[in-house]
C-alpha cells in the first residue's frame, strides 16, 4: 500500500503489462523518437482498453521478453516483446 493510498482510499491504481519501449511516452511524455504509426498505436491501446483515463505513475524493473499477454485482443496489434508492469492511477 502506498502513502497516497493510505490518505486517500479511493485513489485506484491497475498494473497492465505493456511494451517496455513504451516508457518514456508513458511515463514522461516525452514522444521524440517514435514514428506515426507507433504513436497511434500506442493511443489506440489506452484508448480501447479505457486506460486513457488513466496516468502512467511506474514502470517496474522486471523487463521480459514475452509473448503478448492474452488480455491484449489481436486487433491490438502487439506483437511478441519486451514487456513491463505499467501502474497507471485513475485522473
Amino acid at each position: 500500500m502506498t502513502i497516497s493510498q493510505i490518505n486517500n482510499p479511493t485513489v485506484h491504481f491497475d498494473d497492465w503489462l505493456l511494451p517496455t519501449h513504451w516508457a518514456s511516452a508513458l511515463i514522461n511524455d516525452d514522444w521524440t523518437g517514435y514514428d506515426y504509426d507507433e504513436i497511434k498505436q500506442i493511443e489506440d491501446v489506452l484508448f480501447r482498453s479505457g486506460l486513457q483515463k488513466y496516468m502512467c505513475v511506474d514502470v517496474a524493473d522486471d523487463e521480459s521478453f514475452m509473448k503478448c499477454p492474452s488480455y491484449w485482443p489481436a486487433s491490438y496489434e502487439l506483437l511478441d516483446d519486451n514487456y513491463s508492469t505499467y501502474t497507471f492511477q485513475l485522473r
